[in-house]
């Protein structure tokens, strides 16, 4: 797996968990949830290829500064 595509599954596993999990929810319907929307996100990959690249870049200009 080259590095852009480990990195967007980490951009999408990332961005699942983020949305998913939340105080007010038990783990299992977190979990559950976070299933859900990483199964949408994993659908619409190619589109979020740009997105994650662009991201990804711009962590590195503000982690270089």
């Amino acid at each position: 797996m080259a590095v852009e595509e480990r990195w967007l599954e980490g951009y999408i596993d990332g961005l699942s968990k983020f949305i998913a999990f939340s105080k007010n929810e038990t783990f299992d319907e977190s979990m559950k949830e976070y299933q859900e929307i990483k199964k949408i996100f994993t659908e619409k990959k190619e589109d979020l290829k740009p997105i994650a690249e662009k991201w990804k870049q711009k962590l590195k200009e503000a982690l270089s500064e």
